[in-house]
């Protein structure tokens, strides 16, 4: 699948890395390891919100647990736990960055991953080479329930929304991504599967794998 643009903004979870099964199970090995009962509207809240607002909701909820260890870092080491050790890429992601790159594109990794966590994960897979320009929600101060981060990749690089390709695989990220009237391209995920058909219908492309866009 070939494109005529110049800049691929990129996500991570989900996209490049089969990741969102360790996220879905972040927040609740935290809590069970503190002995907290889980919280109605989880999955959302996992999903949309970025890891410091998600500590935020919790630290509101126990200021004392917070106070003897913040939300955050306990969030960080599970996390950094699960990038290091169990999280592959996904198949084909090593090869989807070199095409592009062959092809021309520049690369931005955009994610609502604490920046500390993505470089050691990019580190991780050795895929940093590859980026021109790494973004996340520490950058622009929120996550991908609203186009700030897009828009401050396409800024950065001096390209219109014309020339620019966004690939994400959560609905909330592909909603957001076409408000930047950018092409986007929809990664099939398996913590999407409820919201496959609705990805399909905003997306403007849907591929199965990252290997089916390089063929």
């Amino acid at each position: 699948m070939k494109l005529d643009k110049k800049l691929a903004i990129i996500d991570f979870d989900g996209t490049l890395a089969d990741s969102m099964w360790a996220w879905d199970g972040l927040g609740r090995e935290v809590i069970a390891s503190l002995k907290l009962p889980e919280y109605e509207n989880y999955d959302k809240m996992v999903r949309e919100l970025t890891m410091q607002q998600f500590a935020a909701v919790l630290s509101k909820m126990y200021p004392d647990l917070d106070v003897a260890r913040p939300f955050i870092d306990r969030f960080s080491d599970v996390m950094r736990r699960y990038y290091l050790n169990d999280v592959p890429l996904k198949k084909g992601a090593v090869r989807f960055l070199e095409t592009l790159k062959q092809r021309g594109f520049r690369l931005c990794l955009a994610s609502a991953t604490d920046k500390n966590l993505i470089l050691a994960a990019c580190d991780h897979f050795d895929i940093v080479k590859y980026f021109d320009l790494i973004l996340t929600a520490d950058d622009v101060g929120c996550g991908k329930s609203e186009p700030k981060i897009y828009y401050e990749a396409m800024s950065r690089f001096g390209v219109a929304p014309s020339e620019t390709v966004i690939f994400e695989d959560a609905y909330h990220a592909v909603l957001t991504a076409k408000k930047t009237g950018a092409l986007v391209v929809a990664v099939e995920d398996a913590s999407m599967s409820c919201f496959k058909n609705k990805i399909k219908q905003t997306a403007d492309i849907y591929i199965t794998s990252l290997d089916e866009f390089i063929k």
